[in-house]
Formats: C-alpha cells, structure tokens, sequence
C-alpha cells in the first residue's frame, strides 16, 4: 500500500500467504479487506498491520459491501449474507458475524448495501434477492424469487429509488425500491 507523506511516497506491506482478489478499504480508513481464493476474507488494521482472518464460507466470497453506520462488511460466499462488524479498537478480532437473509440451500453470490438504511441485498445462485436489516429477528423481504440464474450484480441508484439485478444469463431486473415512501 502506498500512502503520500509531506515530502514523498511510502510504501507499506501486508501480507498474507494465498491469492488475493477483490480489495477494499473500510469507509473510516482503518481497515483493509480482501476477498481470498481459499474461501475466505482477510483484513488488516492499517495503524499496526494487525491480521483479522474471516474463514469458514462454504464457497468463494464473489462479493463484498459496506452497510450501515457500524459499520458491517457484508459478504456472499455462504447461505446467507455473513456481515462483519467492524466497530471499536479490534473490529471483527474475536467476533461472530451477524447473519442475515438466509436462504436455506443456496449460497449468495451478491449483497450490496441500502443506502441510509442499516441494510443488505443479498443474491443467491438460484437467482433469488433477498433484502434484510442487519437484525437477526427481523423478517427477510424477498424482492425475486428463483430464476435459477445466478444473481451477479446488484446495484442500488444513486439516489436510493431504484434496484437493478443482473444475472448469469444476461437478464436485468430493475424495480422501485420505494412506494409511497415506504421501503
């Protein structure tokens, strides 16, 4: 990782042995994310290079999103939305992940976050959407039923009214979010 001090470029190092595909940094800036070949997401804390190891998805994280205030990384790879807290000194470090819009046998291959909303979409490889708050007693609000087309991008409008959904055999589901008002 580069970073621009007063007079020049420094260069840092975080390593971790395996292949590293998708990246991102947490919104404060305090953490860096990436999405691992071998089932699994690892982070670090930039201030000390801390490793934060997040194992245990039954298939490859496709696909990660900030959410909420907190703020969580949600991420596709299991049967539900696997979302990390990523809140206080240590973030996730020793934490369980909050779960969400699970969807019994399939496993997610998209979320993307509701913008101002402290909550997820989630798409599974039967091509069903779901949506949920990051709460595990609230009720799932399913937006698409199977279509068996595996979700591979979601994307909510800039101005939070709409959501589009595309899918392996190149269909695109765009619907309003919003009614009246209500979500």
């Amino acid at each position: 990782m580069w970073e621009r001090g007063k007079r020049r470029w420094k260069s840092s190092t975080f390593a971790w042995k395996g292949f590293h595909g998708s990246v991102t940094f947490s919104p404060d800036g305090k953490y860096l994310v990436t999405a691992m070949q071998e089932n699994a997401l690892h982070g670090w804390r930039i201030r000390d290079k801390g490793s934060l190891a997040m194992a245990g998805y039954p298939a490859k994280v496709k696909s990660f999103a900030w959410v909420g205030d907190t703020p969580f990384l949600a991420s596709s790879g299991a049967d539900q939305a696997i979302c990390w807290p990523f809140d206080g000194k240590f973030g996730p470090m020793e934490r369980s992940p909050l779960c969400v819009a699970y969807n019994r046998k399939q496993i997610a291959t998209c979320v993307q976050s509701l913008p101002d909303e402290e909550a997820v979409f989630a798409g599974f490889r039967d091509g069903s959407v779901l949506l949920s708050k990051l709460d595990e007693t609230e009720e799932t609000i399913a937006i698409r039923g199977s279509t068996e087309a595996e979700v591979t991008a979601i994307v909510v409008s800039p101005t939070g009214s709409h959501l589009l959904v595309g899918d392996a055999k190149g269909n695109v589901l765009w619907v309003p979010l919003y009614f009246g008002g209500q979500l």
